[in-house]
């Protein structure tokens, strides 16, 4: 008989994936790159290119090197911490993998109008680690759970010393809100995780065509996901490498701020990081162009940061955070010897 800890290898049947819609990527992309020129314009229509240039000109280099510092920090504490979500096993995953199968998912995240990235992730860990692909996926779903309750415990926080716009308010408890579900569900199921397949056997019925098509197996190798929840001291863990990886984030976009000279108040860089992870959700052309810069330009207007002077602290924290996404992204891909277009294809599991 296999033990739980057998189930969550790779033997299993490999992922399978459709056929790419070519045309209806294609059609994302081509709305992505309509709303970024959209977007663009509407960050640039207030301000003159020369006041922007002056203002890029006299940024502190040594702030701005320090904020980047910041930025790779959080890679590694998110490595950390999915390392964490592997529990008990976790000490047999390797730190320098999951980080580089990290920035290779956020590259596919920022290049391509859906976030497969994830997808990518998944498939990557599996090949690499030779672990099952499903039990990847549910330490995914886990991350972003956790991710989604810092969101909204963020915006909750901040909202008592700053009025939000109501827009964000809402929008956060859009994003968050069924994650937040979600996590709390995964939390109580974890007290029963080696019950649940057997329980969606009898759901479904053992000569079910899921059961066929291996899906029973998945959820097995899925359940062994929810172990870290049953475990006081690896939740404390998690919950722990989670606070640290915003609050670097969040003191990325204070050191940018500092950068150019800008003494906001506190509230502004956590407001300005709950805002671009809401804002991530609307498709946009690659590296969220556009996107980005208007909602930096719009939540410093809160503060009555002058547009121009907005815009320039957009672009530095842009380059910051996507540069090297995109560099180490695509250095760890060739480090690993994979194709970009089979990757692409292979996390491109979309609907018939």
């Amino acid at each position: 008989m296999r033990s739980p800890q057998d189930a969550g290898r790779a033997e299993e049947v490999p992922i399978r994936t459709a056929s790419p819609n070519r045309t209806r990527r294609n059609l994302g992309l081509i709305a992505g790159t309509l709303l970024s020129v959209l977007f663009l314009w509407l960050a640039f229509r207030q301000v003159h290119l020369r006041e922007v240039w002056e203002a890029l000109r006299q940024a502190n280099a040594w702030l701005v090197g320090a904020a980047l510092a910041a930025f790779l920090a959080t890679q590694a504490v998110k490595a950390a911490r999915w390392k964490a979500l592997f529990y008990p096993e976790h000490r047999e995953r390797r730190l320098g993998k999951l980080m580089s199968v990290i920035y290779i998912g956020q590259a596919v995240n920022a290049a391509l109008p859906a976030r497969l990235g994830e997808i990518a992730r998944a498939y990557l860990l599996a090949r690499i680690e030779s672990v099952s692909g499903a039990y990847v996926l549910g330490t995914i779903v886990l991350e972003k759970a956790l991710d989604s309750l810092m969101l909204l415990l963020v915006v909750l926080v901040t909202s008592v010393f700053m009025p939000f716009p109501s827009w964000v308010k809402g929008s956060s408890l859009f994003v968050s809100g069924g994650m937040v579900v979600l996590l709390a569900a995964m939390t109580a199921l974890s007290r029963w995780e080696g019950r649940l397949p057997a329980w969606v056997v009898r759901m479904v019925g053992p000569e079910s065509w899921l059961g066929r098509l291996g899906v029973m197996g998945a959820v097995q190798r899925a359940a062994l996901s929810l172990r870290p929840l049953k475990s006081l001291r690896m939740n404390l863990v998690l919950w722990c490498w989670s606070a640290g990886n915003w609050a670097l984030m969040i003191l990325t976009n204070a050191l940018v701020f500092w950068a150019f000279g800008l003494r906001l108040p506190w509230t502004a860089a956590p407001l300005l990081l709950a805002i671009l992870n809401i804002g991530i959700i609307v498709p946009s052309s690659p590296g969220r162009i556009g996107v980005f810069h208007y909602l930096c330009v719009l939540t410093l207007g809160l503060y009555g940061v002058d547009p121009a002077l907005a815009l320039a602290c957009g672009i530095v924290l842009h380059a910051i955070v996507y540069l090297p996404i995109f560099v180490l992204g695509g250095y760890f891909l060739w480090r690993e010897n994979y194709d970009w277009a089979r990757l692409t294809e292979l996390a491109a599991l979309e609907e018939p």
